[in-house]
């Protein structure tokens, strides 16, 4: 079940997470229901078969000035019985994928259903999993790609306190390489730092991470490697270069390590503002 409200009296007293509130459940109206909540008539919109003079439970999930988070644990004996608004998932909760899904519906203010679930998670998983060398056959249509791209936008914005933006580039050698821009001071002990971040499929050195980084009025760059004679190949081509190479070139950082497409959209998602079965939100 999902609360929208213009009240504030609620929020203002002062809820503790894992309070439990009672709520009473008035009539049922075009497009969800009239509760009851401390005395507030409140409209709500619910996925669960709700019917008048049922007596909720409601625990508190989480309580700040802005919002209020509540979770329907059950019902008294006199109502139609009522479970807990779980969604029989196809995948694991615990997955990213759903959690990001979860955080992405909770933003748009979208009811946490089995089919919404599925899609976002898909989109997300597609393009975290997606081929791009460029040699791969598998198409993806753009409407997805961006579709993807959009919904990692939004959650973002909602998990991370680091400005996080992605954006995607249809080059003539590769089919699309994705990047990632990172505007914050979280991830760099508190001082502000600018990344830009991306993954290349080179064929025979296999996917390449570069990273650019400015932070103290200094520039740095980073390439990482999957192994370590790809490493090597690519530090005597760029030794060769000689005097030609700029000063950026010439500082470049390479280090042999993970290079996961699914770490390089997903791996940031703060997994801890998740809490499964929430259904009902002020």
């Amino acid at each position: 079940m999902q609360v929208n409200l213009p009240y504030s009296v609620l929020l203002q007293n002062n809820l503790l997470q894992g309070e439990v509130l009672t709520a009473t459940v008035l009539q049922n109206v075009d497009g969800g229901y009239i509760i009851d909540i401390n005395g507030l008539e409140i409209f709500a919109q619910s996925d669960l078969n709700l019917e008048p003079g049922n007596l909720l439970r409601l625990k508190v999930i989480e309580s700040t000035p802005s919002r209020l988070i509540l979770k329907v644990t059950n019902t008294d004996g006199r109502a139609k019985s009522i479970q807990d608004e779980q969604t029989a998932l196809s995948k694991p909760i615990s997955s990213v994928e759903i959690r990001a899904a979860f955080k992405l519906l909770s933003k748009l203010n979208l009811p946490a259903t089995e089919e919404r679930l599925s899609i976002v998670s898909d989109l997300l998983s597609g393009i975290a999993n997606k081929d791009e060398s460029p040699d791969s056959t598998q198409n993806t249509s753009d409407t997805s790609r961006n579709l993807a791209i959009r919904a990692l936008n939004l959650i973002y914005k909602e998990a991370s306190s680091d400005n996080i933006y992605y954006f995607a580039l249809s080059l003539p050698e590769y089919k699309t390489v994705y990047f990632r821009v990172s505007d914050g001071s979280k991830a760099n002990g508190g001082k502000p730092l600018f990344r830009l971040s991306f993954i290349v499929e080179t064929g025979p050195l296999g996917p390449v991470l570069a990273e650019i980084y400015h932070t103290g009025g200094s520039t740095y760059a980073s390439l990482t490697f999957e192994k370590r004679k790809d490493m090597e190949t690519a530090r005597k081509s760029l030794a060769k270069l000689g005097p030609e190479a700029s000063s950026l070139l010439k500082s470049l950082k390479m280090q042999v390590g993970k290079v996961s497409k699914r770490d390089f959209f997903l791996k940031d998602l703060d997994s801890s503002g998740f809490s499964p079965g929430i259904n009902l939100r002020i």
